[in-house]
């Protein structure tokens, strides 16, 4: 069993991770090797016996990634140590379920094939991958491969090709290779015949498709990187102003609160240099009061900034504003998780509402089963989502708003670039996970979204970490962890349109049509066989 807890501990420790003021550093290489014992120890073992092995290395990974779940739960969702812990392992263990899928399928074909292609495992790990994106629940992609390689640069340039799937593929792919050659070094050739490997001329040509595979992406992402960076320096340039308020959780919502949150707005405000910005951007629901359905304008008084000028009842520039919204009044009301472009005079000039809901945080799923978890969403009741992804157009500049842990799924940053989005503002609140990882983690996964769709990428959350990514993937400025402050710069109006943006998860979806393939031939190698058995039995009687 100690391969599986060697590969969930080094998987873990490749994605941020943080207890308390200790940040481990970027060891995302680490997950080049990370599966190479667990794929070691699955060489000879049965389709079962794989699943089980990998289900155990995935509840360490997730299990030390994801422990801030806990914390979210019990100190800010007021739930019980108990049922925080079961809603911790529930989680777990559904996201190891799904990846311990991936080898149990390719032992399964594998061993009607009497024969394991290199790429069956990455495919098969892909394909289950895809699927954690959409659910249960509405899907969970935290924590995938990919993630763990958002620090370097010149790998990620990929992801505008075949979107995170084409990493992640390479990343098992290559632990799969290394594990053969371990494999081969210290067990000899047993295993290898029992897999139909071929021996070293199967070892020969795995390696050489291995550095083809490396060597391809490295020039493609030396080549795509020279091509955004030169595109860059002529595109339009764009200021904007990111405030991060760092109210505590728990006093969001708070009745008698409001006026007192404002005005650490209202002083943050006053520190944005007028003249070289053109929008700022404040947090997710940072406005504290809900803006009605029927509302064209918000009290310009509210945004001025704290000892300015009172007397000019115009912004110095637009906003765009994270805001609740209210539809309908008394038993009857709704309220939507909302983005609103407000213009210099105040004026509503656009919004967009949530479509993506967390499941427990804004909405209970399968309430008969979790009632339990009701009073997460107590404070605000359960949201509605919204019904259209589309940019917010402020002043000829499309931005596409993406709420809270809509960044995590690239299928809302691709519909909005699709839509024509210039760049995307992430407006969240990430005050629930306390100071865990977790709030790197999901700058992390930001990060592709700005390189899958060549476009630049801000982020305005309410306790860190503010930041904006480049078209490359660069984080170019970030703030810290449950402090005030105000992130200004410049970023530049253009963008490049990918093979992503225009076709999607293609590669996800070919990796599964090769592991369906593969399957067919599998079951039709077995009927042939089940045949001939039976032939020689009657052919043995007649005898």
């Amino acid at each position: 069993m100690w391969p599986s807890l060697l590969t969930g501990l080094l998987l873990a420790m490749a994605f941020p991770l943080r207890i308390g003021e200790f940040e481990l550093p970027n060891l995302g290489w680490l997950a080049w090797i990370a599966l190479v014992p667990l794929f070691v120890s699955l060489r000879m073992a049965s389709p079962w016996e794989a699943f089980r092995r990998t289900f155990v290395a995935a509840v360490i990974y997730y299990g030390g990634s994801l422990y801030w779940v806990y914390t979210a739960m019990y100190t800010y969702g007021h739930l019980s140590p108990a049922v925080s812990g079961a809603v911790l392992l529930l989680m777990v263990v559904i996201l190891a379920t799904y990846i311990g899928m991936a080898p149990l399928f390719t032992r399964l074909i594998a061993r009607r094939l009497e024969h394991e292609p290199l790429w069956l495992l990455p495919s098969a790990w892909v394909a289950i991958e895809l699927a954690r994106n959409y659910g249960p629940c509405g899907g969970f992609p935290w924590i995938n491969l990919a993630q763990s390689q958002y620090a370097y640069t010149p790998l990620i340039q990929v992801v505008d090709l075949t979107g995170i799937s084409g990493l992640a593929f390479a990343i098992v792919w290559t632990n799969r290779w290394l594990a053969h050659v371990v494999a081969r070094c210290w067990g000899g050739g047993q295993e290898h015949r029992a897999l139909g490997e071929g021996g070293w001329r199967w070892a020969e040509a795995a390696t050489w498709l291995t550095f083809a595979l490396l060597a391809g992406m490295a020039g493609y992402g030396a080549v795509r990187f020279a091509q955004v960076r030169g595109d860059l320096f002529r595109w339009p340039s764009y200021g904007v102003a990111l405030l991060q308020g760092n109210i505590p959780q728990e006093e969001k919502w708070r009745p008698g609160l409001e006026e007192e949150q404002l005005s650490q707005f209202r002083a943050l405000l006053s520190q944005v240099d007028t003249a070289p910005i053109d929008l700022v951007v404040w947090p997710e629901a940072s406005y504290p009061w809900a803006v009605g359905d029927e509302q064209r304008a918000l009290d310009v008084g509210h945004f001025l900034p704290a000892g300015g000028p009172q007397t000019d009842r115009s912004l110095p520039w637009p906003m765009l504003i994270g805001a609740l919204r209210a539809d309908g009044n008394g038993a009857t009301r709704r309220l939507a998780n909302s983005v609103f472009g407000v213009g210099r005079d105040g004026t509503i000039v656009g919004r967009y509402d949530k479509t993506h809901l967390v499941p427990f945080g804004e909405y209970v799923p399968y309430r008969q089963i979790f009632s339990f978890a009701r009073k997460l969403a107590a404070p605000i009741g359960n949201l509605h989502p919204g019904e259209e992804i589309a940019p917010i157009t402020i002043e000829d500049v499309a931005i596409g708003p993406l709420i809270c842990y809509e960044d995590i799924f690239p299928e809302i940053a691709r519909a909005h670039a699709l839509r024509g989005a210039h760049f995307f503002a992430n407006l969240t609140n990430d005050a629930w996970y306390g100071w865990s990882g977790a709030a790197r983690q999901h700058m992390a996964l930001s990060v592709f979204r700005a390189v899958e769709n060549r476009r630049y990428l801000v982020r305005a959350t309410n306790t860190g970490m503010s930041a904006i990514v480049d078209p490359l993937g660069r984080v170019l400025m970030a703030g810290g962890l449950f402090e005030p402050a105000v992130l200004a710069g410049q970023i530049r109006l253009g963008f490049r349109d990918t093979i992503y943006t225009r076709f999607g998860d293609w590669f996800a979806y070919a990796c599964i049509g090769t592991v369906l393939i593969a399957a067919g031939f599998s079951l039709r190698r077995r009927r042939i066989l089940l045949r001939g058995h039976r032939g020689t039995e009657w052919v043995n009687l007649r005898s």
